[in-house]
């Protein structure tokens, strides 16, 4: 499904998304999420931002849902809406501990953006995370983030 969207063979990915609707375990937060790029392979950005929409209205403290969008914004280059989806995404997380995903992302964004200090301070969240809900100490993913932050804040 993927892959065909990705080559813009949207009529070919519809027909993939209807048999997966049908299986039991179909979760239909992505079958939305596929919709919307179905939507966008066509062109049809209206249609894929209105879907993505109403997924957000629709599961509105659903954390799957919400960085579902994020990452729909965030390819869209839209910033300004995956940010706060990427937050409400973390915040909504009930499994603990919870992965960095969302804060690393929200890394990216700020230095795409060029606003390393921000950049920065999302790499001190993921530092805390590692410590505080994984107890780690000296682990690669610990020494990762603290050279990131340190990198970032060597651009201020």
């Amino acid at each position: 499904l993927d892959n065909l969207i990705a080559d813009k063979r949207a009529d070919e990915a519809e027909d993939v998304l209807a048999r997966l609707s049908t299986l039991e375990d179909a979760k239909p937060v992505l079958l939305k999420v596929y919709r919307a790029h179905i939507a966008l392979s066509r062109f049809d950005e209206a249609a894929a931002d209105s879907i993505m929409e109403e997924l957000i209205a629709d599961c509105p403290e659903d954390s799957t849902a919400l960085y579902e969008a994020a990452q729909y914004y965030a390819a869209k280059c839209d910033y300004r809406k995956a940010l706060p989806l990427y937050e409400r995404s973390f915040e909504a997380e009930a499994r603990r501990p919870r992965f960095t995903d969302e804060l690393e992302a929200i890394a990216r964004i700020y230095e795409n953006m060029g606003d390393f200090k921000s950049a920065a301070g999302a790499y001190s969240r993921i530092i805390a995370l590692l410590e505080e809900e994984w107890h780690m100490t000296e682990e690669a993913g610990l020494q990762r983030a603290k050279r990131e932050k340190a990198r970032l804040l060597a651009k201020n």
